[in-house]
């Protein structure tokens, strides 16, 4: 069986928040299908939502990339390390949360981007909170109201950055003329 994910459209459109199981399934060299909200399993309330050929049925973007991280090989080995991995799924949940509202400010965008430089790593091999905080980014800086310019990342996240964008996870989404969110304002990725 393959992994299944359920999002809206079967992102035949757009990505949304199902951007980073993608990352992670192309990643790590997984097979997945990808079917519509219509498919949606029973005891989800949002999607996305994967069914894994474990067994387990779950949604919500940080449990979602924690499950995959550890079921497909992109999670840290250690117990501190995956509890960190874990932490910065929720920040960047939070951190694009803010990034999106009108009154999101450079002071409070500094302090995200300082933050994310000090809890990233241009030379640790990449996990599960790398493709979270990687469509996080690339949300506030491809989409919704260009909240934060490639210019501005400090230079340690600048360096992660860069090598995010060289996974082959990024080569085989992006530049498929899909959108990362709806709407007329958001152009292909």
């Amino acid at each position: 069986m393959a992994y299944e994910l359920y999002y809206w459209g079967a992102c035949g459109e757009f990505y949304g928040r199902a951007l980073s199981p993608l990352l992670i399934f192309e990643e790590s060299g997984t097979k997945y299908v990808i079917k519509d909200q219509s498919h949606k399993p029973e005891g989800i309330f949002a999607l996305p939502a994967i069914k894994t050929p474990s067994g387990v049925v779950v949604s919500q973007t940080p449990a979602i990339c924690h499950v995959l991280g550890h079921e497909l090989g992109l999670a840290p080995a250690d117990a501190a390390a995956d509890a960190k991995a874990l932490q910065i799924c929720c920040d960047a949940v939070d951190f694009i949360t803010e990034a999106t509202k009108p009154d999101f400010g450079s002071d409070r965008k500094q302090k995200w981007l300082t933050h994310f430089a000090a809890v990233t790593s241009a030379d640790a091999p990449v996990n599960y909170s790398d493709f979270l905080l990687f469509t996080a980014l690339e949300l506030a800086i491809s989409s919704f109201t260009a909240a934060v310019d490639e210019s501005e990342l400090p230079d340690g996240l600048g360096a992660w950055w860069n090598k995010m964008l060289k996974t082959k996870a990024v080569a085989a989404l992006k530049g498929k003329g899909k959108k990362l969110m709806p709407g007329e304002h958001n152009k292909a990725w």
